[in-house]
């Protein structure tokens, strides 16, 4: 009976948690638009950057529109750059 309301009261827990970001889009304030879609962070020179989908950390040295130009040192030390789309990149 014990492991039954344990399993129970854990099913419970994740239905409530799952329920709270739906909670927090509704009571969004009026002032924001819906169809805006996610917010495009913004990024600075000297900022750290990496890959969504992982790699190195690398620094922001220019930002242009929605290309943003990074550096980074791999692991021979040797000195890298590239050109990337913002959505592509996550802010640390």
């Amino acid at each position: 009976m014990l492991a039954l309301t344990k399993r129970f009261s854990i099913g419970a827990g994740l239905i409530l948690s799952l329920g709270a970001p739906l909670a927090q889009a509704v009571a969004a304030p009026a002032s924001q638009s819906l169809s805006s879609g996610p917010a495009t962070p913004q990024f600075h020179p000297v900022d750290l950057v990496r890959l969504r989908s992982g790699g190195s950390l690398m620094t922001v040295d220019t930002v242009r529109d929605d290309q943003v130009d990074c550096f980074w040192t791999d692991g021979t030390g040797q000195t890298n750059n590239a050109t990337f789309p913002v959505p592509v990149l996550r802010k640390f």
